[in-house]
């Protein structure tokens, strides 16, 4: 008797994670902390400083082929913001 075996993946065993999640700061607070070593702050609330900054990832973003995604929470934040 000859049988087939056929291996799936499980999706729920293997999730596939971003490798970056891209987060709206303010443009004030990115060249401080680029200059001075301060702490930025997204909208969501996350915090990190320039030098821990993977520029060319979020260059990648733009038109690469990395797995990106942009934070739900900041976007969601982003977007109920008045024009202006």
């Amino acid at each position: 008797m000859n049988t087939a075996t056929i291996t799936r993946k499980n999706p729920l065993l293997s999730p596939t994670y971003p490798e970056v999640i891209l987060h709206y700061v303010l443009k004030s607070n990115i060249t401080e902390s680029a200059v001075l070593g301060t702490t930025m702050h997204a909208l969501c609330g996350h915090a990190w400083n320039a030098n821990e900054t993977n520029y060319a990832a979020t260059a990648a973003a733009s038109g690469g082929t990395a797995n990106n995604v942009v934070c739900p929470m900041c976007a969601d934040m982003y977007y109920s913001l008045p024009e202006g």
